[in-house]
């Protein structure tokens, strides 16, 4: 969690392998497997999925071909069908362009695209960004559930009740990208002066 512009995106970005920015100090580490300054795309490969800020679908392509679109192995657990069961919404709109999409949808694609690849780390940037609670609350079981099927999901979230909920640990960013706290979400709803001095709220 952190304030706008305190380096959350950045970080999903650095992880991804998206530039900028340019990592120049420290590393990026994969299950040990040093992937720090690796192109995108074998980060990606290497086991990193993203669901990025603003969603990004491809609006052109339908929801069966955005979700087709995404190269996997022959051995992946995660099918097209598999996605539509977990978003039983947008196998009603398989055929319907994705800009057709309400942003709840195309937060669901976002979601079910980067599972195609059968990402051993899930990165979500601003996950809750734009949605009405009745959406937010069927991401969040699916997240949970995510969580319980022991897939590691980093998210980046301004929303300090869903980082809570979903959270093993916590990092708040402070000035210049650094940790300003860490910890468990017992701890900071045990005491919610960290929430109020980083994030103002």
């Amino acid at each position: 969690m952190g304030r706008n512009g305190m380096g959350k995106t950045t970080l999903i970005r650095a992880i991804s392998g998206i530039r900028p920015p340019n990592v120049i100090g420290g590393s990026i580490e994969l299950d040990g497997v040093d992937v720090t300054g690796h192109a995108a795309h074998r980060i990606a490969r290497a086991g990193i999925g993203l669901v990025p800020q603003g969603r990004q679908v491809f609006g052109s392509l339908s929801v069966r071909e955005n979700l087709a679109i995404v190269p996997h192995g022959s051995g992946s657990a995660w099918t097209i069908e598999r996605v539509f069961a977990m978003f039983p919404r947008l196998e009603e709109r398989t055929r319907a362009a994705a800009r057709t999409l309400s942003g709840g949808e195309q937060q669901m694609l976002a979601i079910g695209r980067a599972l195609m690849t059968a990402p051993s780390l899930l990165l979500m940037d601003e996950p809750s960004e734009g949605l009405a609670p009745a959406v937010l609350r069927v991401i969040e079981e699916r997240l949970q559930a995510l969580r319980e099927s022991g897939l590691a999901v980093l998210v980046a979230e301004q929303n300090v009740d869903l980082a809570l909920a979903l959270g093993d640990r916590v990092l708040i960013l402070g000035e210049a990208g650094r940790i300003a706290w860490d910890g468990v979400p017992a701890d900071l709803a045990a005491d919610p002066r960290p929430v109020h001095q980083y994030l103002g709220l």
